[in-house]
């Protein structure tokens, strides 16, 4: 088997569909069939053969997927670096995936001496124009390296998700059924895993535009206006100004948490029937669903936020973890979300510190650790936070998603967070005057001891909706 199979099926049977829209752009099947068969031959007079590993440098593109399927197609693995920016990362998972070379666009490849290590110049892969040549892909076994993710970890040791043809084949039939991805959708998305689920089935993929190529967006509202959307909150947020919402008939949201003043604000807009709400991790997408109906219908006072039932195919335990040794929690009890299952990625690139630092096996079943906090009340699964910043009032654990939960309601213009720096619980705030934040700190059910109101509160990178906790506690220290 080879997962670029999915595609060259999917091409076959749809030629002239339209597969991705760029950059005011529309690329057929059939087109892209050949692109990536050009690519696949040219890859070759390099000398990349099946087993290599090539890293790709390439922004969120047609070009990344032509590259993704070129590399697949001749059984060769793609190795991605995601949310590593700085020179020192960047070579650390090149040289500790042993890849044969760099993958890049022309001006990145004009910029490597301002943005490469010096070790990496001579790295990059120059692939001649090659004639189209329709073969099959080199056939690969289930348990083959096919897409090396790095990420830039908690650590900042970065830490390499290797998923294998078998498991992506897994991974993209999950998420298919669960997004119920169809041939005749088109389907605008920020996220790249599930844009690979469009090149699967047929469907029509729409990479969004930046939010000022304003003829751009128009193309898109003039020749493929999308039915189904699937982002992170901050970027569909920018769809939505640029897009008539009514369009929408299959929404998927994830990436971050999603407060309870964004469920208000969606499904204003959007008929709740058509949204769902998805809570997954690299290692584990996803884990479960929930829809905006349920969402709605939720206890205000609950603790955490309800996330939906796991997926059917995942294993799911609350716990604490101590020696390797897990200690199961009680139904209600707080502790940390740990997953087993087909779709959770069991295996890290030559990396025993990360899969010992992840995962727990127990018997047979290896659980990997999520790191979120959570609980589970008749069936359904509550996100309490991150493990990492959560600490005790008393005896009561509390998080900093609960205070994001509280100003959510209380303050729906507002965004802020509370993190236990030096003994006292801090507060970061945005868009919110201080006596504002002062009144409604008398109401938050424990003591808070500084307030730091910012013009603007640090996001992770990829998605633009998840505080970073690491630079604010960088801001409270400086």
């Amino acid at each position: 088997m080879n997962i670029v199979s999915h595609f060259h099926k999917a091409a076959k049977q749809f030629p002239n569909q339209t597969a991705i829209v760029y950059k005011g752009k529309a690329t057929s099947y059939a087109r892209l069939q050949k692109l990536v068969f050009d690519k696949a031959i040219g890859l070759q007079k390099t000398g990349i053969t099946a087993g290599d590993n090539v890293m790709l440098m390439i922004p969120f593109s047609l070009e990344l997927y032509i590259h993704i399927l070129a590399v697949f197609y001749i059984g060769a693995r793609v190795v991605l670096v995601d949310a590593i920016k700085d020179k020192k990362g960047v070579t650390a998972a090149f040289e500790k995936a042993e890849c044969k070379g760099i993958l890049t666009i022309p001006v990145l490849k004009i910029l490597k001496y301002f943005l490469f290590d010096r070790k990496l110049w001579g790295k990059f892969l120059r692939v001649p124009n090659a004639e189209e040549k329709t073969y099959e892909a080199v056939e690969q076994n289930k348990q083959d390296s096919a897409l090396i993710t790095f990420t830039s970890g908690t650590t900042g040791n970065p830490k390499a998700a290797d998923r294998t043809h078998g498991f992506l084949n897994i991974q993209l039939s999950t998420l298919i059924e669960e997004m119920s991805v169809k041939p005749n959708d088109v389907h605008i998305t920020s996220l790249p895993v599930v844009l690979m689920c469009n090149l699967a089935v047929g469907a029509t993929s729409i990479i969004p535009p930046k939010p000022n190529k304003s003829a751009e967006w128009n193309f898109i509202k003039t020749h493929h206006s999308p039915n189904m959307v699937s982002a992170s909150p901050a970027h569909f947020n920018n769809f939505i100004k640029r897009m008539d919402v009514k369009i929408f008939n299959k929404v998927f949201i994830g990436g971050a948490t999603i407060l309870p003043h964004f469920v208000d604000e969606i499904t204003r807009q959007i008929n709740p029937e058509y949204i769902h709400f998805a809570y997954g991790s690299t290692e584990a997408e996803p884990i479960a669903l929930i829809s905006a109906v349920e969402a709605l219908l939720q206890n205000p006072n609950e603790k955490g936020i309800c996330v939906g039932e796991p997926h059917p195919a995942i294993k799911l335990k609350i716990a604490s973890v101590q020696d390797e040794q897990i200690a199961e929690m009680d139904e209600a009890d707080i502790g940390e979300v740990l997953v087993a299952g087909p779709h959770v990625l069991n295996n890290y690139y030559k990396d025993e510190t990360a899969f010992k630092a992840n995962k727990v096996v127990e018997v047979e079943t290896i659980w990997h650790r999520t790191g979120d906090l959570g609980y589970v009340r008749k069936g359904k699964l509550y996100f309490y936070g991150r493990l990492k910043y959560a600490w005790f009032e008393g005896e009561e654990l509390v998080s900093p998603l609960v205070y994001e939960k509280f100003l959510s309601q209380q303050n729906p213009t507002a965004e802020g967070t509370c993190l236990r720096l030096n003994n006292r619980n801090v507060v970061f705030a945005s868009g919110i005057k201080v006596d504002e934040i002062a009144a409604l700190n008398q109401q938050f059910a424990y003591p808070i001891h500084d307030v730091i109101l910012l013009p603007k509160l640090p996001k992770d990178k990829r998605h633009l909706s998840r505080i970073d906790y690491e630079k604010l506690i960088g801001k409270y220290f400086r």
